[in-house]
């Protein structure tokens, strides 16, 4: 029997409709089926932790840097256990220069850049709980967070997001 090897997806950037999740590592070299596949994927599990998370953080951290442009616009839209709501952000060279309420929700408090959500993403994937992560496949930027601790989780997602001149 050949010894696991993680997968060389965890390396690779995700795209836009891939989710990054800590619980489900990917492996071509698994069993297809039975307790056997069941076994090595909670071995495998333990033995990555939540790298696969992170790489694909740092990957689209690294492509934002790349690609990012430093102004920029988009709609965040909070949910979950909070009350939801959506905020309308403006960034200007890496600065957040506006936060408007869309609507008569409740949005989330402040406005963050790219790099701040970068930053909250981090500190979810290093809690215990379940997190789920897409990414724009292009810039890098992040398009929504859902992390999950056990009772109803919460999130965010990013959207309209536009450069500006």
């Amino acid at each position: 029997m050949r010894p696991l090897e993680p997968s060389s997806h965890a390396a690779e950037v995700p795209s836009a409709t891939q989710s990054v999740a800590r619980d489900r590592p990917r492996s071509s070299t698994l069993p297809a089926r039975g307790p056997r596949r069941r076994v090595l994927l909670a071995s495998l599990a333990l033995a990555l932790g939540c790298s696969a998370d992170k790489d694909a953080l740092a990957d689209h951290q690294a492509l934002w840097a790349r690609s990012g442009p430093p102004s920029y616009q988009y709609t965040i839209t909070s949910g979950g256990f909070a009350p939801s709501g959506s905020l309308r952000v403006t960034v200007t060279n890496r600065t957040v220069t506006s936060a408007v309420p869309v609507g008569e929700t409740f949005p989330p408090a402040v406005g963050e850049t790219v790099e701040e959500l970068f930053a909250d993403i981090g500190v979810q994937l290093d809690s215990d709980c379940k997190v789920t992560v897409h990414y724009d496949a292009t810039l890098g930027y992040p398009l929504s967070l859902y992390s999950d601790c056990g009772m109803e989780g919460f999130g965010w997602s990013v959207s309209d997001f536009a450069p500006s001149p």
